[in-house]
């Protein structure tokens, strides 16, 4: 009786030990897909907040590669303004025009117009292969490192073209791709 219990506690050892090893392997993919993907982090804050609307701007100009953004959200209404940059390449503001409502489309085109982008852009959008998909009409502007106008200019987006009060609460989701 007794060889058959150490019998028993040496395959639950064992076994115990095989599985630390595939769980602890497979935290280390984890955690190489998810670098592979970008640092992700997502702060709270309101529309008018513009300091911490420059904060996260300041990450992708300070630390961020090819591919990083900026997306301010407004999430119980879907609505969000968005901002690639990096390093080398400076901001780049984006607002989507499928992400408007007709009115939300009138005074974006009004908001941008005074700012002197006089049309919006139309970018290709890849499908989930990759491949080209479908043309995007967006509107944009090289913002250089400015995240100071950047930041308002995001702060205009939910103020004129949204209609969101200043305290409304946003989230901030920053992607560096360094």
């Amino acid at each position: 009786m007794g060889e058959f219990l150490l019998y028993i506690v040496f395959s639950i050892t064992f076994l115990a030990v095989v599985a630390w090893v595939i769980v602890k392997k497979l935290l280390g993919l984890f955690m190489a897909w998810r670098s592979e993907r970008g640092q992700e982090s997502t702060t709270p804050l309101k529309v008018g907040d513009t300091l911490k609307m420059r904060e996260a701007l300041d990450l992708i100009i300070r630390q961020g590669g090819e591919g990083s953004f900026v997306i301010f959200e407004e999430p119980c209404l879907r609505k969000f303004v968005q901002f690639a940059g990096s390093q080398t390449e400076g901001l780049l503001l984006d607002l989507p025009s499928p992400a408007l409502s007709e009115d939300e489309m009138t005074r974006a085109r009004d908001f941008f117009r005074e700012l002197g982008v006089d049309s919006h852009a139309h970018v290709e959008v890849p499908d989930d292969n990759g491949r080209p998909a479908k043309w995007v009409a967006t509107f944009q502007m090289k913002l250089g490192n400015d995240t100071r106008r950047a930041a308002q200019l995001a702060c205009g987006v939910f103020l004129r073209v949204f209609r969101l009060s200043p305290d409304a609460a946003i989230i901030a989701r920053v992607n560096l791709n360094a």
